[in-house]
């Protein structure tokens, strides 16, 4: 049995255990309106961002020079394996936190024991899931550790001479390049998008001018 405690006081029980209800629904009111607002907030400063993202990686934005690069002429893949299973260290790539340490998320899967066939990734090397990019499974190794992710990511690094990473980096969360990926996946005959179709997508990339601060 459960036992729930009532109150109990020299007027009606009742009366007591309504006034305590009421009170709390007032509460949970005014907590429920700041969750409100918070969220409100919070989607006007990604819709600022976003709004922000787009116009520096749009063509059409004349506060500086742009070039317009297929993927293709930017990013190569990397499949060097750990094949002496030397690298203990393994990322995993999130739909929102990047490239982090597999001990850092909250839900940790236990990676094989043997991680000869995990793929090498290095700071500023990027990784993504082919089957959740649609949902922002993709982001860039920031830390000076070199690591391994599982196999069923791609992973590529980006011609420093042409882009930089961080700017690379900002260009992937951008709608331009979201939009591509659901295109694809809209378009796909199979809900997959390999490093050869990421390829393909195009970017608008910076060489003069002076971008406003």
């Amino acid at each position: 049995f459960i036992k729930i405690p009532l109150a109990y006081s020299s007027y009606s029980s009742l009366s007591l255990q309504q006034s305590i209800a009421k009170n709390i629904e007032e509460k949970m009111n005014k907590l429920n309106a700041l969750l409100h607002y918070q969220y409100t907030a919070i989607e006007l400063v990604n819709e600022s961002i976003t709004t922000f993202l787009d116009d520096m990686f749009s063509n059409k934005n004349n506060s500086s020079e742009k070039s317009n690069f297929s993927l293709s002429d930017l990013i190569t893949e990397i499949s060097n394996k750990n094949t002496d299973d030397s690298i203990e260290l393994v990322y995993s790539v999130t739909n929102s936190r990047g490239i982090i340490p597999e001990s850092e998320k909250s839900r940790t899967i236990d990676s094989s024991s043997d991680k000869s066939n995990y793929k090498i990734i290095r700071k500023f090397d990027f990784g993504f899931n082919p089957s959740r990019i649609n949902v922002g499974s993709i982001g860039m190794q920031k830390r000076d550790e070199v690591g391994v992710v599982s196999p069923i990511y791609d992973v590529f690094s980006v011609d420093k001479e042409i882009v930089n990473p961080y700017y690379f980096e900002y260009y992937l969360l951008s709608n331009i390049f979201k939009n591509n990926v659901k295109r694809y996946f809209l378009n796909a005959v199979r809900p997959k998008l390999d490093f050869e179709d990421l390829k393909l997508f195009p970017i608008s990339i910076v060489h003069s001018g002076n971008l406003d601060e």
